[in-house]
């Protein structure tokens, strides 16, 4: 399957939109795009974080709630496929969420119901350390004109290394 930039850049941004629908603007300030680490070949985050903050009290799981706490992005991945229901998924608190592999598209996660993903403390969307190994396909998608919502709260991004080569084809 062949992407162009622009088509790649716009299912970013519509993505990003969707995402922070209710941040505002003072939220935003502390994030400085010229830190962002973007060049010709790859895109990423390189910078010690990016957070994205909603003015919403985030629900911390209890045994009660249908609020499932997920460990890593193997079980994210899996919630994510289900096609059972919709799930609000919680990150592990102190964990990071990066692909195994950044070759190996068997570690994307299509995401096949109405998913929210809310943060949690310590826990981000990133490699371990800022010598992020480079992913070669887009992480997560949905499947083109599914009407399928992705709702992301209180998540932080750091450490992202995205390769242009394979994506745009």
């Amino acid at each position: 399957m062949k992407f162009n930039k622009q088509f790649f850049l716009g299912i970013m941004l519509l993505i990003l939109l969707l995402g922070v629908s209710s941040v505002s603007a003072n939220d935003l300030n502390d994030v400085n795009s010229s830190d962002m680490g973007l060049d010709d070949s790859s895109m990423g985050i390189m910078e010690d974080s990016a957070q994205v903050n909603s003015n919403v009290d985030i629900p911390v799981a209890n045994p009660s709630d249908d609020v499932i706490i997920v460990n890593n992005w193997g079980e994210l991945k899996t919630y994510c496929e289900k096609t059972d229901k919709n799930y609000v998924l919680q990150l592990k608190e102190n964990t990071n969420f990066y692909p195994g592999d950044g070759v190996d598209e068997s570690n994307q996660i299509i995401i096949r119901n109405n998913v929210t993903i809310l943060g949690n403390n310590g826990a981000y969307f990133g490699d371990k350390s800022s010598d992020a190994f480079t992913i070669y396909y887009t992480p997560m998608k949905t499947p083109e004109n599914s009407g399928i919502n992705l709702k992301l709260i209180n998540l932080t991004f750091k450490w992202m290394i995205l390769s242009q080569k394979n994506i745009f084809g």
